[in-house]
């Protein structure tokens, strides 16, 4: 009787850890550091499988996948300057121009007065931008539902956090402030 309460309360959901158990001690390189070439892998497979689907929703609405990029950096940002897409993609002021004319003339993106600075303007996303971004995080969000257990939901926002925080500071080192 006892074994079937422990049974049901290993089954509960609700009890399990949000962090997955640790099965085996984790393997070693020669050097004796822990072996994250296997991680490694699986992050370069994800990189360029995000990087396929970008160039597939790309082309879905006929934008280029700096296009993407733009839209979706403007949509988090919400109110950009020219400058600061330009920066984000690592194109020339004229280049980058060029895209945001593009894309406003499709209205997936629109420019508004910058309200302090009367030089300047802010882009912000438009209502064919909109849909745009959302077809991506509907994609995503469903893509991540059937990959993530969500009961470890909480622990893969927190690992993805460390490792952005990390390579931030790995970069910072490796190549100066900003990188």
């Amino acid at each position: 009787m006892a074994d079937d309460a422990t049974q049901q309360a290993d089954d509960d959901p609700s009890t399990r850890s949000p962090q997955p158990a640790s099965r085996t001690a984790p393997p070693r390189t020669a050097e004796g550091d822990v072996d994250v070439l296997p991680v490694l892998g699986a992050f370069t497979r994800l990189q360029m499988r995000s990087e396929s689907i970008v160039k597939a929703v790309a082309a879905e609405y006929g934008l280029g996948t700096s296009d993407l990029r733009a839209l979706t950096f403007v949509h988090a940002q919400e109110g950009v300057t020219p400058k600061q897409v330009s920066e984000y993609l690592d194109l020339s002021s004229g280049a980058t121009t060029s895209l945001i004319d593009r894309m406003a003339a499709h209205d997936y993106v629109e420019r508004r007065p910058h309200p302090t600075d009367r030089r300047s303007s802010l882009v912000a996303v438009a209502p064919a931008g909109r849909a745009v971004v959302d077809a991506v995080l509907e994609f995503y969000t469903a893509a991540f539902r059937d990959a993530v257990d969500p009961f470890y939901l909480e622990f893969f926002e927190n690992a993805l956090r460390a490792l952005e925080s990390s390579l931030s500071q790995h970069a910072e080192q490796r190549h100066g402030p900003g990188a």
